[in-house]
Formats: C-alpha cells, structure tokens, sequence
C-alpha cells in the first residue's frame, strides 16, 4: 500500500472511527478492506488531494466541498489545481480524486451489507434475525421452544417426568398413573394393580372374589342357619324336630335312661319340650352342679348334687345299680308324678356325718337317704319350725321329721343323742327314726324337742 492510501485511509478513519468500533470484528475488517480498495482505486499520484465530490441524491447537481488536512498544509495549494468538481452520477468529467466522505459512504454501504444495520443490542425489543436467538436474548426473541431431548428440562415450558422422560427423568411411582410398578401391588394400589384376588383366611369376605360363608366361613362368618339346604346344621339349632327335611325325620326320641338314639358321646336329657340329646359335662358324682350338663355322662344333676342315673325297675343291664345302701330314688315331676323311662338316681351312697355335715363339700349338708343311707345335697334355706317335704328343704343345721302328730313334717335343730342336752341348750335331744320299717337314724342323729 503506497502513501497515498494510507494518507487516504487517515482521513477517512479519523472521521469514521466511532462507526468503526461500533461494529463487531468482522463488520470492522470488512469496512477497513472496503476503504483500503477506494482509496486505491483513485489514487492518482502520490499526495494529490483536491476537491471532493459528496453525492447529490436526485438533481444530478455537484455539491463541492473542500478537505483541509491538518497534517498536510500542502492540501490548499493542491486544491487549487483541482479543477470543478463535477457529480459522481456520470455527468461531466471524471473526478479528480476521492472524496473521504464518498468513501466513507461506501464503508458504511458495504457494512450494511454485512451487518444489517447498526449492532444489535440485547434488551431493544428487537429480535434481529441471524444474530440474536431465544437462546442468548430471550428478552427480545422470547423463551426457546422447549425440545425433549436438549437435556435440560425446562418444567417452565412444561416439560416433565411423564412428558420427557429423557429430560426429566424416570417418574417416581405414583397410584393411579395407569402403570402397577414393582412398589405397588393389588392391596396398596387397585387402580394401577387391579383388584387382588380372593384369598380365605386373610380376614376379608372377598365377595366379588366369589367368597361366601360356604366357602370361606373364616372370612365370611358361619353362614346362617337354613332349612331345606340337605344339611342338617346342629350347631345352628336344626334337629328332627325343627327341621325333619335336613336332620331326618321323624325324629327318634332318645331315652333319658339309657341315651339310645343318641350321638356317640352325647346324652338324653328330660327338658320341657322332650327328651333331647346333648353333650355332657365332667363333674363327678357326688359333687356339687349347676345343671345336668354339668355332670359326668351318666349323671343328673339333683339337689346340686350330681348323682348316677339308676332304673327303678332294676331292669336295664346299659345303667348301673345302686349299692346298699344306697337306693334307687324315682325322679319326680313338681306336681310329685314320675318323670317316666323309669328314671331313678341312685342315693345314700355317701360317706357323710348326718350331725356335723362332715364329709360333704362346702356349701353342701349330709341328709338320710336310701335305705339307712347318707347323701350330700345342697342345704335348704327353711329355718327351724317351719314345715317341709324333704329332708333337703332344712338348713345344714336341721332336719325335716314328724311333728308327731301325724299333721307333716318340720324343721328341726339336730343334735348328739349321746350329749343330751348339751346340743339343745337345756332341751332334750329325742332320737329319729328313718325308713320303713323305721330304723334309728346313723350318727346318733336326733332333734331338740
């Protein structure tokens, strides 16, 4: 480059420069290359300066102007042989060199070009395309579509776990998503698992899994009783008699004396509606009861006392005899007519004191029985005078004799024959007879007269 482009190259540079460096790097070298190729382009001689021509826009008139370089005091001497300046549109003579400012013009031409306008600034509201993106200048050309895939998940444009696994991530499991993950399961998560399958045993009557009372009665509870489903449920109450259809009747009455017609282990009881069969107890004779069913198999419970069961007839070889001497007593109803079956129990069997009630468990009083015979029974509540039936109808301190009068029977205090008075308080103590024919009462047994 000779010295006229660099001359011509300051000049122009010095009136440009601010445009210059507003530029990116790129737009600058390609002003500077653009100035560098009109510089010269017409250049005529080394150090010619003269008029400069500045376009006119649309008269075809020239507008002159003269450029006085401080460096060079020779330029007034050089303009002087410049001639007319004539216009840059072809009409008249060639130019006699290059305006600074035409080629400045032609700089900013050609940064235009390159550029597009003036740099671009981030923050103007203006999005200028190939330069700023959504990516570095979201102010001006607004968020970045978001793209499943970039990596970056970007929830404020609505990326998720469910709709861009890849970049989210996996979704943790959550009931009701549509998908049964190894951390659900039929019982934590019916939604996503389906319902579980029915399964007895697990406390749960699963009846849309097909569980019943039939099928399942641990989960389902014992079904209720029905007559007429051929079961006979005796457990629910059916017998032969409530429901002959399911348990087969007509039923067979069982006999109170022997249990025939009963189940094996069980035992026929007299009770208001009939003889019926039903599961025996396990106290044994001699102690103190509640009720038949709680004595031994073979046993009634009398007087609160469980007894053996005996024939009165003496005719069954299936029931025990009475030992002497002990009796066979035939069971009674209230209205003092026989039970019927020949129903006896064996009493006076009991090894008892008919004084002090030794021998008998508490709450228990020994009274005669049987032919000279003992027996414990639950003590009586009648007090002394007051009249009675059976020997049991006294307290433990009394016995039930004549009046001697033949008018009934009595409560009376008992006493030792052999202690006279001593029982009585001053009183005599008469003996007793039992039995018939009448035999003097064991244990010394009498009462205070």
């Amino acid at each position: 480059m000779n010295f006229a482009i660099v001359q011509c190259l300051t000049r122009v540079a010095a009136r440009r420069d601010a445009q210059i460096w507003r530029m990116g790097l790129h737009a600058a070298v390609l002003a500077l290359l653009a100035l560098a190729v009109a510089c010269s382009s017409s250049s005529g001689s080394a150090g010619t300066t003269g008029t400069y021509v500045k376009p006119g826009f649309g008269s075809g008139d020239a507008t002159t102007a003269d450029v006085h370089d401080a460096a060079s005091p020779n330029d007034s001497a050089q303009n002087a042989n410049d001639t007319a300046a004539i216009a840059d549109n072809g009409v008249g003579p060639a130019d006699m060199g290059p305006d600074p400012d035409a080629v400045a013009d032609a700089a900013d031409t050609a940064d235009t070009a390159d550029t597009g306008g003036p740099t671009p600034i981030c923050g103007d509201n203006n999005c200028d395309d190939g330069i700023e993106t959504c990516a570095d200048c979201p102010q001006d050309c607004g968020a970045c579509t978001p793209v499943c895939g970039d990596k970056t998940c970007d929830k404020l444009q609505g990326e998720t776990c469910k709709t861009c696994a890849k970049d989210c991530g996996v979704c943790p499991p959550s009931c009701g998503d549509g998908t049964c993950d190894p951390s659900e399961s039929c019982s934590s998560c019916v939604k996503d698992c389906g319902a579980c399958a029915a399964q007895c045993g697990d406390s749960v009557c699963d009846a849309a899994g097909g569980e019943t009372c039939s099928n399942c009665p641990f989960d389902c509870k014992k079904c209720a009783t029905v007559c007429g489903d051929a079961k006979c449920d005796a457990a629910g109450g059916e017998t032969c008699s409530t429901c002959p259809g399911d348990c087969g009747g007509p039923c067979k009455i069982c006999n109170p004396l022997t249990s025939e017609n009963c189940p094996a282990g069980q035992q026929c009881y007299v009770t208001g509606a009939g003889p019926k069969c039903s599961a025996p107890g396990s106290t044994n004779a001699s102690q103190p009861c509640n009720g038949d069913a709680d004595c031994l198999k073979g046993n009634l419970c009398i007087a609160g006392v469980c007894n053996p069961i005996c024939d009165t007839t003496a005719a069954s070889a299936l029931v025990v005899k009475c030992n002497l001497p002990g009796a066979c007593l035939e069971l009674q109803q209230t209205d003092g007519t026989p039970i019927g079956w020949n129903l006896g129990i064996c009493v006076g069997n009991d090894t008892c004191n008919l004084v002090t009630n030794n021998g008998c468990a508490s709450g228990l009083a020994c009274y005669p029985a049987g032919t000279g015979g003992k027996a414990c029974a639950t003590a009586g509540k009648l007090t002394a005078g007051q009249p009675c039936q059976y020997p049991e109808d006294c307290a433990a301190a009394l016995a039930c004799v004549g009046d001697g009068t033949g008018a009934g029977s009595l409560c009376k205090l008992k006493c030792n024959t052999l202690k006279g008075t001593m029982d009585c308080g001053g009183k005599t103590c008469g003996s007793v007879t039992i039995g018939d024919p009448p035999k003097t009462a064991a244990d010394n047994l009498g009462v205070c007269k």
